[in-house]
């Protein structure tokens, strides 16, 4: 995304799922000199309120139709397919950045670039990854998303070499027992 929109001037950016807002940061950082804005969106309100200061409540399926269009946004979570509404909000020559396939699958890190008109777009994929799914707010407090990932696998990482990922989904911080898991896995 950097690479496709760092000539432009006042580049917006929306960062989907940001959760506690470490991404949004980097993406306000990448475009600083540009004079530029990101604004996060995520569905937990605890983790929004944490990141205030970039952060909006917001079902990250609808994106931010208020604030757009935007000339990136950034989905930090996979989808089964792509939400039309993200694409409607990108700009003419915007680019969207989201991993797409199946939940509890791998996943093709796809980019999404509009044409200057803003009426057609193409698609690239760039690179396979695993990433925990965009889920809607209900989904994620139940702990019902958990359910999709499986016992740990051997992943690829090059060089013929692989590492051990085991699937981790932290709860919500309404949760019960949010606090206990959190200081066990700290340490």
């Amino acid at each position: 995304m950097y690479l496709g929109l760092k000539d432009r001037l006042n580049v917006k950016i929306l960062d989907v799922g940001s959760g506690s807002g470490y991404m949004t940061f980097c993406l306000a950082q990448l475009f600083k000199d540009q004079s530029s804005s990101v604004i996060g969106i995520d569905h937990i309100n605890e983790l929004v309120e944490k990141s205030r200061s970039i952060g909006e409540i917001g079902d990250g399926f609808q994106g931010f139709a208020e604030e757009g269009p935007f000339d990136g946004i950034y989905v930090g979570a996979a989808v089964e397919q792509v939400p039309q509404k993200l694409i409607e909000q990108l700009k003419g020559g915007g680019i969207l950045v989201v991993a797409v396939g199946p939940a509890g699958g791998r996943h093709l890190l796809t980019c999404y670039r509009k044409d200057e008109s803003g009426q057609n777009y193409q698609q690239q994929s760039v690179e396979v990854v695993r990433m925990v799914p965009l889920c809607k707010e209900n989904e994620q407090r139940s702990g019902e998303i958990q359910k999709l990932h499986g016992p740990p696998r051997y992943t690829s990482i090059g060089f013929g070499k692989s590492v051990v990922v085991q699937p981790y989904i932290i709860r919500s911080p309404d949760q019960q027992g949010f606090k206990l898991e959190w200081e066990e896995n700290r340490n």
